[in-house]
């Protein structure tokens, strides 16, 4: 167990952070990842990195892990996967703005000590990642991903352990659906909830019972 506190503090060259994610480690250690910079979508942002060490109970000190010369570095979402490596998936700002971001992934195998060069996730622009991925009980993996061109929402989708991805349908409303976030029922269903894009005051909802590759319609 540890007391609140804070992981990153704000500094001169990095006065901002946000979209922070966060993975338990299979020693039972926690890795915490952020983007960092002088404001969002600024080209000096950066991802940072920090470890909870349960033996010592304290956080070690932010490092930057990712800072795409000239360009913004953006969200990020961390999976521990069944086999023991350590995901991390995040975007790049091409030009201005995120419709514009570019998906990119890199794995550890020591937990986060180092990782592998960025691999290309997804060639089309503005798919962006907010929310944990998941391994579900029949072994696919499904990170929630959402489209920033017309704020529409779906899942990636592998029953292989990552080597290949297929898309789920997509989740549309008139107003907008983004970042999804999604837990797997007891009866094997899948559950998604859903920022709205627009002040309606609400969040949306959707259901799967096929595993994540087709969805039901956005409720409130």
């Amino acid at each position: 167990m540890f007391d609140s506190g804070f992981v990153f503090y704000p500094t001169p060259a990095r006065p901002t952070c946000h979209c922070a994610s966060l993975c338990e480690l299979p020693d039972g250690d926690l890795l915490a990842v952020w983007y960092a910079g002088q404001g969002e979508g600024l080209g000096d942002s950066a991802l940072l990195q920090a470890r909870f060490s349960v033996a010592d109970g304290q956080w070690t000190a932010p490092e930057v892990i990712v800072d795409t010369p000239g360009l913004s570095d953006g969200n990020a979402v961390l999976f521990p996967t069944p086999a023991g490596r350590v995901w991390l998936f995040h975007t790049v700002i091409q030009r201005h703005g995120w419709d514009t971001v570019l998906a990119y992934w890199r794995q550890s195998t020591n937990e986060g000590l180092t990782w592998s060069e960025a691999r290309l996730f997804d060639p089309e622009e503005g798919m962006m990642f907010r929310s944990r991925p998941l391994a579900l009980s029949s072994g696919r993996i499904l990170i929630p991903a959402y489209d920033e061109k017309d704020w529409s929402s779906f899942m990636y989708l592998s029953d292989d352990d990552g080597f290949t991805w297929q898309r789920s349908s997509r989740l549309h409303v008139s107003d907008g659906c983004i970042q999804p976030a999604v837990v797997e029922r007891g009866d094997g269903s899948l559950l998604a909830y859903l920022r709205c894009g627009s002040r309606t005051g609400h969040l949306w909802q959707a259901t799967s019972t096929d595993g994540g590759t087709s969805w039901g319609d956005c409720t409130p």
